[in-house]
């Protein structure tokens, strides 16, 4: 009799201790939503927001091994996240961790990305401007591109939707597999490229902070990148001219340059990219930002 009341009284803790650690996480799955809104394929950047949050709560989330902050605002937490080209399609776990008034949350989402095919075009070029790609100072110049496009700034607002930063034909679209002259190698054209004239005004698509101002890069020629914050950040290349300074905070329709052939291009052009934490992303879609994402 006392080994059975025994067995019982194991059987109730043993409930009590399972239902409530059952309870404690669905809590936290309940606490919080994660709203995911975007194209979810290749070279895509997806709007990620969990509202309801006090001013105080911090978070991160994890795609793909990338781990990328949260911004918040309005007791809401912001942030992009990017879907490389060189994605494979497939199930992806979203990890998302919360902080908030001393305790932690943690809970994951699965997606599911699809492939997206942009294309190929077949590019050719002097002997002169191809070498421009094998110089080191090349790859240095990338670097410090892609690091300023990580700067990471918090208390920018957006004013509508992105919009075109120059006037022109769209000669080269994002995520071509370019070929350059007999290399049977393709790269990834990683923004689109604006044809235009010389001197033609290049204004900002949205409000930002200047982050990268640059003058006669071996292969980009006059280069600008800007912040929107949110993880969002934008590149021009191949300008003619820049007219504002690193540091400098633009409004959307700013004008910050004009339309050039600088560094290795083969006419008056911009080549403009958007990049979320770093990573190139389709700028069309940031035509659609979603609602909340707008002052």
């Amino acid at each position: 009799m006392i080994r059975y009341l025994k067995y019982c009284f194991v059987l109730l803790i043993s409930f009590i201790f399972l239902f409530g650690i059952s309870n404690i996480y669905s809590n936290e799955i309940s606490k919080y939503s994660l709203v995911l809104k975007g194209e979810f394929t290749q070279g895509s950047i997806l709007f990620a927001e969990i509202n309801g949050v006090s001013q105080e709560a911090t978070g991160t989330v994890t795609f793909n091994n990338n781990e990328y902050d949260f911004e918040n605002d309005k007791n809401t937490l912001f942030t992009s996240i990017p879907v490389g080209l060189a994605t494979k399609s497939g199930d992806y776990k979203i990890d998302v961790n919360i902080e908030e008034n001393g305790n932690k949350y943690s809970f994951s989402r699965t997606i599911t990305i699809k492939s997206k095919s942009y294309g190929t075009q077949q590019l050719w070029m002097s002997e002169d401007q191809l070498a421009k790609y094998d110089n080191p100072q090349a790859d240095r110049d990338n670097d410090a591109i892609i690091e300023a496009l990580k700067a990471g700034v918090d208390d920018i607002e957006w004013d509508g939707q992105f919009t075109k930063p120059v006037q022109g034909r769209t000669s080269t679209g994002y995520g071509l597999r370019r070929y350059y002259n007999d290399d049977p190698e393709p790269e990834f054209h990683k923004g689109i490229d604006i044809a235009s004239w010389n001197g033609c005004n290049i204004v900002a698509p949205q409000n930002a902070i200047v982050v990268m101002a640059r003058e006669n890069l071996v292969l980009h020629g006059t280069v600008l990148v800007l912040d929107h914050g949110r993880g969002v950040g934008s590149l021009y290349l191949h300008m003619g001219s820049i007219c504002v300074k690193e540091g400098q905070r633009v409004n959307k329709g700013q004008v910050i340059g004009t339309i050039g052939s600088s560094g290795a291009s083969t006419g008056p052009h911009l080549h403009w990219a958007t990049y979320s934490h770093g990573v190139p992303i389709n700028p069309w879609q940031l035509f659609a930002v979603p609602s909340s994402w707008i002052k």
